[in-house]
């Protein structure tokens, strides 16, 4: 339970900067890694992208854990969804 409260902690701190911070989604970064690493490169603005993107073959896709879900607080898994799913809201990719 203490890092289900602490991810919702996390996740209302970093909504509460999302004006002042780039947030990067890390399941759009697995499913399309090169054009999140482009993406990443044109933030940062490294004169170094092309070693940026040849770590796109390094890069994963996350394991499935919704076995866990069972485990958790049916109410804290719910406000960290919701939580969450408005992180995602304010990535670079979805601007």
């Amino acid at each position: 339970m203490f890092w289900l409260e602490y991810g919702i902690a996390t996740h209302r701190h970093f909504l509460g900067l999302k004006d002042s911070i780039c947030l990067l989604s890390h399941e759009q970064l697995c499913r399309e890694p090169s054009a999140q690493l482009e993406q990443l490169g044109q933030i940062l603005g490294t004169k170094h992208r092309q070693v940026l993107l040849d770590q796109a073959k390094t890069i994963k896709a996350s394991p499935d854990t919704s076995e866990f879900d069972a485990t958790f607080d049916a109410d804290l898994l719910k406000e960290a969804r919701v939580l969450y799913a408005a992180l995602l809201e304010c990535t670079a990719s979805a601007t």
